[in-house]
């Protein structure tokens, strides 16, 4: 069985999410356009994305979207490492270490650690 191509996964997260902020269902009989929905203020779409997946389970994600999720991380990482052995790397390391406190964040494909430059008074 293939994958989901690019399309078909971009159209399954835009009908996930419309059906995530689908206002609950109204009882029969009730009219769409009643005066009292007029000038409310929308729904806090982040807030109710944000709780479907924070909510979600492992099982409800599908395998095949599972599946195709692996790759751009995986590409990601791949990209991160192969590029933390470019000059230009080195280069930042060499400049930012002279201003950074002890190492505190590692970096992908690196020995050394560094954190965020110390303020200066």
């Amino acid at each position: 069985m293939p994958g989901l191509s690019r399309r078909d996964m971009l159209h399954a997260s835009a009908a996930a999410a419309t059906a995530a902020m689908a206002p609950p269902a109204r009882a029969a009989g009730h009219d769409e356009s009643s005066p009292a929905d007029e000038g409310a203020p929308p729904p806090p779409v982040t807030q109710i994305l944000a709780r479907r997946i924070a909510e979600a389970k492992y099982g409800d994600i599908p395998a095949a979207v599972r599946k195709e999720a692996v790759r751009p991380l995986l590409n990601w990482t791949g990209c991160a490492i192969g590029g933390s052995h470019h000059e230009t790397i080195d280069i930042v390391m060499s400049a930012l270490s002279p201003f950074a406190g002890p190492g505190q964040a590692s970096l992908l494909g690196k020995s050394g650690s560094l954190s965020r430059p110390t303020e200066s008074a």
